[in-house]
């Protein structure tokens, strides 16, 4: 699947941020998601599923916080929550410089949430989920 469309599918904005880091062996990136939908009786949102975007072969990672946020207490910052999808910045330089050094295709991506932004260069992203233990989930409902 194209990389534009595993990330349109994955839809982050409005998701909780839980987790970013690099991986072990610091050679991809991840940033774990909590996803979340509608409750079967139309209350409050429910998790779906934690989702792990894997930006894999990543070389470079920028964080800028939020001002606002870090004034703020932890939570803040542990609770981000993705203010829109991920951009992919069009002809990025910093994606065309790696492409030419490693041989591969490179790409930019930005991250906003409230807490903080992201800025990423790397080769492709992986998504792992893994489904909520909600009773509801695959047909039952409570």
């Amino acid at each position: 699947m194209p990389l534009r469309e595993t990330l349109d599918q994955v839809g982050v904005a409005g998701q909780l941020v839980t987790g970013h880091g690099f991986a072990a062996g610091a050679r991809h990136y991840e940033v774990v998601l909590e996803i979340d939908g509608a409750s079967p009786e139309g209350g409050q949102p429910v998790q779906l599923a934690t989702t792990t975007l894997i930006f894999t072969h990543c070389v470079e990672v920028a964080y800028a916080a939020r001002p606002e946020a870090i004034r703020e207490d932890d939570s803040a910052v542990t609770n981000a929550v993705a203010t829109s999808d991920i951009t992919l910045v069009d002809q990025s330089a910093k994606a065309a410089r790696w492409s030419e050094a490693l041989g591969l295709p490179m790409y930019e991506a930005i991250l906003e949430t409230t807490a903080y932004t992201l800025r990423l260069v790397f080769a492709d992203v992986e998504v792992a989920s893994v489904p909520a233990q909600n009773d509801w989930v695959g047909g039952s409902q409570p």
